[in-house]
């Protein structure tokens, strides 16, 4: 994505080649490591060309309910189009409840309302606050998810989601505390990219340990997944979003990746 903003860039050679760029699509916390694309820069850029910016925030928008996130939702909120967030990635709902907003919600009127209506017609007006809600929204025959967030949010309420998601964060921070600071594990467990919100990435060095870390951590009942860098370098990914989840279960994984570690031959 920052090879967008240099020279030569790729809406330059789209330009030259004749074709217009309509819609950049940029990450708030990739599925895989979280990874933040710079939205401040490609809102300027978006701004300049007239470009679309959308923002694919399906896992870690959540996190913007927090305090802590308020200057990465002041950026959104500045320099974003629209933006994406999948309920049951974070917030607890079912699976396929996702949420999307519109800086200009005529342009989602535009996309779904009926093309068999008049020009003229009341429900093509999309300028009062009781205006076709089917102009603003996917086609009747979807699925209605809108009930798995009410309940989640009548259950829970907002407060305590903000404690669940801060909790996550937390226990995430802790993690990776723990196995930084242990002097045994030093050189041996590396952290190639950041953890701000609940998901953390490490690799054992050498590699090939990470298998024998897996094999450990399932023997003891956790659930962590292997995944890999763009650049091919092994990863394994640990990602907290269980309120259930105590400091005590975040102690015990760090102590099970040690001794998986600690009983390979040097």
């Amino acid at each position: 994505m920052r090879g967008l903003l240099g020279k030569g860039s790729p809406v330059s050679c789209l330009r030259k080649r004749g074709l217009v760029p309509i819609l950049c699509i940029a990450n708030y916390g990739t599925t895989n490591t979280c990874a933040i694309d710079p939205l401040e820069e490609l809102g300027r850029l978006c701004q300049e060309e007239n470009i679309v910016l959308h923002v694919d925030a399906a896992y870690s928008g959540v996190a913007l309910l927090l305090e802590s996130f308020k200057e990465d939702a002041a950026v959104i909120r500045a320099n974003v189009d629209s933006i994406n967030i999948s309920g049951h990635k974070w917030l607890g709902t079912g699976l396929s409840a996702g949420f999307l907003w519109v800086r200009d919600r005529c342009h989602l009127a535009a996309r779904f309302e009926d093309p068999n209506l008049p020009r003229d017609h009341p429900k093509k007006r999309d300028t009062e606050p009781s205006s076709n809600p089917s102009s603003r929204s996917p086609p009747a025959y979807r699925k209605f998810k809108a009930l798995r967030i009410w309940a989640v949010l009548q259950y829970w309420g907002t407060e305590q989601l903000r404690r669940n998601i801060a909790h996550d964060i937390e226990c995430a921070a802790r993690f990776r505390t723990n196995l930084e600071k242990d002097e045994e594990l030093k050189g041996i467990v590396v952290f190639p990219v950041a953890s701000p919100f609940g998901l953390v990435c490490f690799t054992a060095v050498p590699h090939w340990h990470n298998s024998a870390i897996l094999r450990e951590a399932e023997r003891s009942g956790f659930m962590i997944c292997p995944s890999m860098l763009a650049d091919g370098t092994p990863l394994i990914r640990v990602a907290f979003g269980s309120p259930m989840t105590r400091f005590a279960h975040v102690d015990e994984l760090c102590l099970c990746i040690r001794n998986a570690l600690l009983r390979q031959p040097k």
